[in-house]
């Protein structure tokens, strides 16, 4: 028994440890996405922006190039690229063709975006509350660790009391790393202020678990005090 209690008591110790260390890493990654967010606001609009551009290509061969003859490839080329032959892959325009080794390769730009460092200071906001509720969430996994650390018994009221608000902890991590995420991505990469909520059924499946855990403990300790009690 003595040595069953050690072994709770010193992995309750290696867990409190870790939390801790991931505590100050969540804190030292809030501080500077707050930091870098504010100072990219505070900037004026003009001072940088960003852009991005992508292209599209495809190539197209086998058989049904094969039966085509090269004139007749030649001539959907200069089509294409002339524009009295409209083709679109993926919603995007192809604006050039060009026949070699038997392929027809087919070439476009794609979508581009741009945007101002300010929206960059938005988004990395956004993401510092998922960051934010992490620190909650592993100071509560902390409290929990040191009240196993130095339990009598893991059915003790300390140890289910602090299971049960860690598993508390996990939902609002869970709604807001959700939203603040999509609505980081949505900006970015649209510009709008909008966000799409997708519940993460992982953390709610955990969360749900460790409050079922938590009412086992309950049981566990209820019988543990009966014990006490009849001797």
């Amino acid at each position: 028994m003595n040595k069953a209690k050690k072994r709770i008591h010193v992995l309750g110790t290696i867990c409190r440890v870790l939390s801790i260390v991931m505590l100050v890493l969540m804190i030292i990654s809030t501080a500077g996405l707050v930091t870098a967010g504010v100072a990219l606001i505070v900037m004026p609009k003009d001072t940088a922006q960003i852009s991005l551009s992508g292209s599209v290509e495809a190539q197209i061969s086998g058989r049904i190039i094969d039966m085509i003859p090269d004139d007749v490839l030649d001539s959907i080329s200069e089509q294409i690229e002339d524009g009295s032959l409209s083709v679109n892959i993926n919603g995007e325009a192809i604006q050039g063709a060009q026949v070699s080794g038997g392929s027809l390769i087919l070439n476009g730009s794609g979508k581009s975006a741009s945007f101002d460092l300010r929206r960059v200071g938005i988004a990395l906001i956004a993401y510092s509350l998922t960051t934010g509720c992490l620190i909650y969430v592993f100071i509560m996994c902390g409290r929990l660790m040191n009240e196993i650390r130095v339990c009598d018994s893991p059915f003790s009221e300390g140890v289910v009391k602090s299971l049960k608000q860690f598993a508390i902890s996990l939902i609002p991590y869970a709604v807001i790393r959700s939203t603040a995420t999509s609505f980081a991505n949505k900006l970015l990469t649209t510009g709008s202020f909008s966000f799409n909520f997708e519940a993460d059924t992982t953390l709610y499946f955990a969360a749900l678990i460790i409050v079922m855990l938590v009412f086992i403990f309950n049981y566990g300790a209820a019988l543990q005090k009966d014990a006490d009690e009849t001797l």
